[in-house]
């Protein structure tokens, strides 16, 4: 399978891979731009780097560096640079080729828009504040938007999650939305029994189960398909006393991710109050008595072999392999920075993607690779967001724009 990643620089207008916008004037916040920062010191979810390609290291104007699992290095060729801010050139394990022509415009998305969800037919799902929804084929060029006239529950979207049915489930600020056989209907709201109107955070376990997080992220909810389930603490469960709310957690519990063990069972990131382990049947609080660096952990992943991989506050990028909490050493695959992940996430085919404030980093089958700083001359920033599409591509969200790494698309045929 051919996997680029393309892009181009020039003073108004950067693509990478066959997305493009203006700088000035379209994508801007959470979207992504193909590049990695070095200066270390959160869109929400995308670069990565191909499976079957060795680690590499970029670092700055020095030569790109192949890095094996024991940390040695090999030196590999230099990728050729355009000398025109105006080439389009794409970027793979193999060097730098020419780019594509972008596929449906320039502007396929409103400045702004973020990026939520992608599917397996490379249909990318953005939402706007206060816009809605926008579907965006990119091969085609087409953009269907969507509102609260179409049954949105809200026009402010926050995550969007798919269920093993095949049903897309939505957060949003009135509740959630499912989205089956093109039809939007409501899912979870205050009339069916939610705390709050508003679903901040959406995920789906390979049950089915949804689990959604309403009052500001205090009340973490369970829906199995005909029953709801509340947890919170015990204060917040007596202030809203006619929900039958568990009181199961430290006070001031605010959740903000989650991810499932290959056991089943579910991780927990909270704000201020460590990382919650939940079996199906007790809870159980891991915290700083425990190991863990700091209170908050703002990003839980696990990978095929059941480490989970974390986001601590006070310390860098983290592992924990049930027992003891590990800091990674990015020395140990000659990287310069402590990694201070904004978002980590499981592809489908298994890797850990990280995005930090000057670097993306994709780590499988013992090995790492990253992208640091720029690829080929176009400046990245700080990450906000990845999004790993059903598709195999993975879409990055940074303060400057918009990339999307993965196989290449072929314009559509009429």
């Amino acid at each position: 399978m051919d996997i680029r990643l393309e892009f181009s620089k020039s003073p108004s207008v950067f693509s990478f891979d066959w997305l493009r916008f203006q700088r000035n004037a379209i994508l801007s916040q959470p979207l992504i731009n193909p590049y990695i920062f070095q200066e270390a010191n959160r869109v929400r979810s995308l670069p990565e780097i191909h499976p079957a390609d060795r680690g590499r290291i970029r670092a700055g104007g020095l030569r790109d560096q192949d890095v094996a699992a024991d940390g040695a290095r090999v030196d590999a060729e230099r990728d050729s640079q355009p000398n025109s801010d105006s080439d389009s050139h794409a970027h793979t394990a193999d060097g730098v080729f020419p780019c594509p022509a972008c596929v449906g415009g320039e502007a396929p998305l409103a400045r702004g828009a973020r990026v939520l969800h992608v599917d397996a037919e490379g249909i990318v799902w953005a939402a706007h504040v206060k816009e809605g929804l926008s579907v965006w084929d990119p091969r085609s060029g087409a953009v269907e938007k969507y509102d609260e006239s179409d049954e949105l529950l809200d026009d402010n979207v926050f995550d969007i999650a798919r269920a093993p049915d095949g049903a897309l489930w939505l957060a949003t600020y009135g509740g959630a939305n499912i989205y089956q056989d093109g039809v939007f209907r409501e899912g979870l709201s205050h009339h069916t029994g939610l705390v709050g109107h508003t679903t901040w955070d959406l995920w789906i376990d390979s049950t089915g189960t949804v689990w959604v997080d309403t009052s500001n992220g205090f009340v973490l909810t369970a829906y199995d398909g005909e029953s709801v389930f509340h947890f919170s603490d015990a204060e917040t469960a007596s202030i809203f006393s006619d929900q039958d709310i568990a009181a199961v957690f430290p006070k001031h519990t605010q959740f903000n991710s989650m991810a499932e063990d290959t056991d089943g069972s579910l991780w927990f990131g909270t704000n201020g109050n460590g990382l919650i382990h939940y079996d199906g049947g007790e809870w159980r609080i891991y915290n700083e008595a425990d190991g863990l660096a700091g209170g908050s952990v703002s990003c839980v992943a696990v990978d095929g072999d059941g480490l989970i991989w974390l986001d601590v506050s006070n310390s860098n990028l983290t592992t924990f392999d049930g027992e003891s909490f590990t800091p990674v050493d990015p020395l140990t695959f000659d990287y310069e920075w402590i990694i201070f992940p904004n978002v980590i996430r499981l592809a489908p085919d298994g890797a850990i993607w990280i995005g930090g404030s000057m670097a993306v980093f994709r780590y499988a089958d013992g090995e790492w690779k990253i992208w640091e700083k720029n690829l080929g001359g176009l400046a990245m920033d700080s990450v906000d967001e990845m999004v790993m599409g059903e598709d195999g591509s993975v879409w990055i969200s940074t303060t400057r724009g918009l990339a999307r790494y993965g196989p290449v698309f072929e314009p559509a045929r009429e």
